[in-house]
């Protein structure tokens, strides 16, 4: 207080202002403020070294809990797990080398996207598809992904147009090789680049997430019809026609859910269909 040159009332103002700081800056991790700390009391001090530690403990589990939930999801995208089938989460844990907690924390947070469902006493599963599910998920994207095709005519640029052109001929390559898994991982990647391109982050960000659930799902079908799609509306970007751009993704997902919801109800039908002998290059 002399060296100071402040009362003892100020000082005390001071030190409550220190627990406020403290707390906000605990919560963020920012411990570098001495000033504030050396106004603290032991008693205070102690109370100060023991939150953070809980707080670093915490960000550490929150660490472990992000991995577990980014190792998830890559085995989701990777159809590692089958739709309707229990998920080990002990097994899933010692794969990825954490305890169970970190494991359920990333679960949970799975869960509220939609892609696991949990069952008291049962375990957890990854979600199934029914028609609601399918009809639900590709009215919503019809409209977003219309709104992303009008947009990326509008926006388009040079070096996107290249790479769109690049993953159209790697499609027509995989189609005549029938190679479903591939096809269906190309296939992701033309729609995420067609929503990278209407230039709206947030927009691409919802897309992706429907996209990942449906791959989640398999309710996506691998169809010739479809990679003819993906040649139109590369066409009418090309152009920018932002019109026939729009309708084309707006009948590409109807003609999807179309054939989502048959495959549905017969699971052993062909999900590729009419591919020619002659090859499909013509038609870029």
């Amino acid at each position: 207080v002399g060296i100071l040159g402040i009362s003892r009332s100020t000082v005390r103002s001071y030190r409550r202002e220190a627990l406020r700081k403290l707390r906000e800056r605990v919560g963020s991790l920012k411990f570098h403020d001495s000033f504030f700390i050396k106004l603290l009391t032991p008693r205070e001090e102690k109370f100060y070294n023991r939150l953070r530690r809980d707080v670093c403990l915490k960000v550490r589990r929150e660490n472990l809990s992000d991995q577990a939930y980014s190792i998830l999801r890559e085995k989701i995208f990777h159809l590692r797990f089958s739709p309707g089938r229990r998920i080990n989460v002990e097994e899933v844990a010692r794969e990825i080398g954490v305890s169970r907690t970190p494991v359920w924390e990333a679960i949970r947070r799975l869960e509220q996207e939609g892609l696991v469902y949990c069952v008291p006493k049962k375990g957890v599963f990854l979600q199934e598809a029914d028609s609601k599910i399918i009809m639900d998920l590709y009215s919503v994207r019809a409209m977003l992904e219309a709104y992303a095709g009008r947009s990326a005519a509008l926006n388009r640029g040079d070096e996107q147009l290249k790479e769109m052109e690049s993953l159209l001929l790697v499609q027509e390559k995989i189609v005549m090789e029938k190679d479903l898994q591939k096809y269906s991982l190309l296939d992701f990647d033309f729609h995420l680049l067609v929503a990278r391109m209407s230039g709206n982050n947030l927009l691409e960000e919802i897309l992706k997430n429907l996209m990942y659930k449906a791959r989640a799902m398999r309710i996506e079908p691998i169809l010739l019809e479809l990679y003819f799609d993906h040649v139109k509306l590369f066409e009418a970007i090309k152009a920018g026609d932002s019109v026939l751009a729009e309708r084309v993704l707006t009948l590409h997902n109807e003609k999807v859910a179309k054939e989502a919801l048959r495959n549905l109800e017969n699971p052993d039908r062909g999900r590729m269909r009419n591919i020619p002998d002659k090859g499909v290059g013509e038609k870029i």
